[in-house]
């Protein structure tokens, strides 16, 4: 177990009421907000609020403390910092405006020494073309700069000691583009005098490692770094992605559980706290009103305002106890080296066709996640996994460790599709040589793979295609653990 996984949650400062009334502006669906959260410890206190207001914000500082989480990541993406500000009243502006109000409130709750639980604060910024239209490093250094010397540095929010670090550097996020972080910024040839104090992260779709910002239908993806929780995310009509619904907050339940099953990551990220446009709230809430998705009602179908605020409390707790096992080490293995071929796309067509590949792993395997193309989202496929035995032929010939009966759902596009061993296999298959191979069922299903790549973590990768070797191969990674009790 991760004695030091930190709880992280999304913190959206939109809701105002003053130029204008940003509650009855529509969004998604064309709706407004219908959420009415608890604003304070009055009973039925449910309304719009401010989200500058210090008393609402003190009193969710209290709920947050109560709660055992270590800190906010201010949802700042639209714009509003850096340079490329929008207009005086626009929303995104006024949002930045009153994430510094939250701040100056954390800080001065950092400073009362009655209050024995600290919180620290991050920020999420935009990187996306249709934000400014610039250079996406340009733009990262610039978010970078901005919030080092306004936030980072000032002393009304509680300097260094108010913002949350991660590897010895304060966390800075970007949501947009997927690879902001490890194209982008990596081949910017301009000045990186500010984002190289920063540890940059990314937050855009349900790929490993990010911080956010939706979720998968499939839940959590399992990771060593960060996994994201959430009770559901989108909108009734919402195509694409598909709208993940609730479902009474066993969506909610399932994504805490797979995460406590396997080895903690160091960081445990829920959307959202307070994100009523998408649908991802987890605080105190009336739901009533709502139209454009799940009301929070329990399994009677009685209404239940603090349903998904207490599951979060209750999940926390389990995490401080170490649900996990004692001593267990997060382990990762690369198939191929990321990036380092040509893309292209396979298709598991005719119905029977079957790719995969070979690999030995030194840890307990829980895991083994695929990239999933767009285009075949309705597609089906079943997961093999077998132990090697001498060739493919022999190996194919014998019974499988594990078969994935769940895939009749389809798989997200454009995602890590995960197909998780752990739990049916009472805590993942042993260390070993295996043989994974996935087969198209129904429809046109596929994956991306890359002509030229290097193998990754496993020199002795082989990639097959209904038993012949492939020169081209699958982005795909093994995840287990190490050491420890188990489960």
């Amino acid at each position: 177990m991760n004695r030091h996984t930190d709880v992280g949650i999304w913190y959206c400062p939109y809701y105002f009421t003053s130029p204008y009334d940003l509650w009855e502006m529509p969004y998604g669906t064309g709706k407004k907000v219908e959420y009415r959260p608890l604003c304070s410890d009055v009973p039925g206190d449910f309304r719009k609020y401010d989200a500058d207001d210090p008393d609402v914000i003190d009193f969710h500082l209290r709920q947050l403390a109560e709660a055992k989480i270590d800190f906010l990541l201010f949802e700042l993406s639209p714009a509003g910092l850096g340079s490329h500000k929008m207009e005086e009243n626009n929303w995104s502006n006024i949002s930045v405006k009153n994430a510094r109000e939250v701040c100056k409130r954390i800080k001065a709750w950092n400073d009362n020494r009655q209050n024995g639980w600290k919180i620290r604060y991050a920020l999420c910024g935009g990187c996306h073309s249709g934000t400014w239209g610039l250079a996406p490093g340009l733009v990262m250094e610039d978010i970078a700069r901005d919030v080092f010397e306004s936030f980072f540095e000032n002393p009304e929010y509680g300097g260094a000691d108010s913002y949350y670090h991660k590897d010895g550097k304060p966390l800075l996020v970007f949501w947009g583009y997927p690879d902001s972080v490890s194209n982008h910024w990596a081949n910017y040839g301009g000045d990186k005098s500010y984002g190289s104090r920063f540890a940059l992260r990314t937050a855009a779709w349900c790929q490993a490692g990010e911080y956010g910002w939706n979720i998968s239908p499939t839940g959590p993806v399992i990771h060593g770094e960060v996994e994201v929780v959430s009770p559901g995310w989108g909108h009734y009509l919402r195509d694409d992605p598909p709208y993940v619904g609730r479902r009474s907050g066993a969506f909610y339940k399932n994504c805490w559980e797979k995460l406590l099953r396997h080895p903690l990551p160091e960081i445990v990220m829920i959307a959202s706290f307070n994100d009523y446009w998408e649908n991802t709230a987890v605080w105190t809430s009336d739901t009533e009103n709502l139209t454009d998705a799940d009301k929070w009602r329990d399994q009677n179908g009685e209404p239940n305002p603090s349903m998904y605020w207490d599951m979060t409390k209750h999940y926390i707790e389990k995490l401080r106890g170490g649900a996990a096992g004692y001593g267990m080490k997060f382990e990762e293995l690369n198939l191929m080296a990321p990036g380092s071929g040509s893309r292209v796309l396979h298709l598991l067509t005719p119905h029977g066709a079957k790719e995969g590949a070979k690999f030995t792993a030194d840890f307990t395997v829980t895991d083994v996640v695929v990239s999933c193309p767009k285009a075949h989202e309705a597609s089906d496929m079943t997961f093999y996994l077998y132990r090697w035995d001498t060739d493919y032929d022999t190996t194919v010939a014998s019974k499988p460790v594990w078969v994935d009966s769940e895939t009749g759902a389809g798989y997200p596009g454009n995602g890590s599709f995960p197909f998780e061993l752990a739990f049916e296999l009472g805590g993942g298959a042993p260390a070993g040589t295996y043989l994974w191979l996935l087969e198209g069922t129904k429809g046109s299903p596929g994956f991306w793979a890359e002509s030229g790549a290097k193998s990754g973590g496993d020199p002795g990768v082989v990639f097959f295609r209904d038993g012949q070797i492939m020169d081209e191969y699958i982005p795909s990674r093994v995840c287990g653990y190490s050491g420890g009790t188990g489960g």
